[in-house]
């Protein structure tokens, strides 16, 4: 498979270019330091989500969400959703209380391994974790923040369609579930008749294990042996 330049980068070399209005540090930050990470509203996290973010939506069912800050603007956000258990349970590999990283995204004006920082210093708040995320292949993913941070890669989601493409917008099993009670192609071809429906292609699977020693070395013993070489941008 072919896969470029990521969605996040060309988006961010595009507000560089045009600029986009939002606000941001005078002089922009060069590096990380000082920068703070703390929790924030599902407002603020919408506002970098939803213009740099690659599905350009928030996620349903939002337990937490984290930002990053320079001189008190907020550069970056992260969202944790309640993990889609039905796809965890079916991996075999992921435990069922894990944090599933739902969405996370950077403007375009902030410092190098910005979104690795954030996505660190998160969950080194959070204690004894396990986290989850997926890349998107579609959006020139490889899962680079990832795999920057470490994190294991288990090869692609485990069973059937986890969105659709309606007309060219996605739309999740998830949200077809919740909302219909069924996420059969049938359901679907129901609630939109005579759009153009395609099966999402499955995502990369990636987790990362923070806490205390005892419980990094008991997750990795789990989870190394089921890894897979990291895949790469062609």
């Amino acid at each position: 498979m072919i896969i470029g330049k990521s969605h996040q980068r060309i988006i961010r070399e595009r507000f560089s270019r045009e600029g986009n209005g939002i606000l941001f540090p005078d002089p922009s930050p060069e590096n990380l330091r000082g920068a703070l990470v703390k929790k924030i509203s599902t407002k603020e996290a919408a506002s970098i989500i939803l213009k740099y973010e690659w599905l350009g939506t928030m996620p349903p069912c939002i337990k937490s969400a984290w930002g990053v800050f320079f001189d008190g603007v907020c550069g970056g956000a992260i969202i944790f959703s309640e993990p889609t258990q039905k796809n965890v349970v079916k991996a075999k590999t992921i435990p069922v209380d894990a944090l599933y990283l739902s969405r996370g995204a950077c403007a375009h004006w902030t410092p190098k391994n910005t979104a690795s920082f954030l996505i660190s210093a998160a969950l080194k708040m959070m204690g004894n974790v396990v986290a989850y995320g997926y890349c998107d292949h579609r959006a020139g993913e490889v899962g680079q923040i990832y795999q920057a941070l470490n994190w294991l890669y288990l090869g692609p989601s485990k069973g059937g369609a986890h969105a659709f493409t309606v007309d060219g917008k996605e739309v999740s099993t998830r949200y077809l579930r919740r909302k219909y009670g069924s996420c059969s192609i049938e359901t679907v071809r129901n609630i939109y008749p005579g759009s153009d429906i395609k099966k999402a292609p499955r995502k990369g699977r990636y987790v990362g294990v923070y806490g205390d020693r005892r419980h990094r070395k008991y997750w990795d013993g789990q989870l190394r042996p089921l890894s897979l070489p990291y895949p790469k941008r062609s």
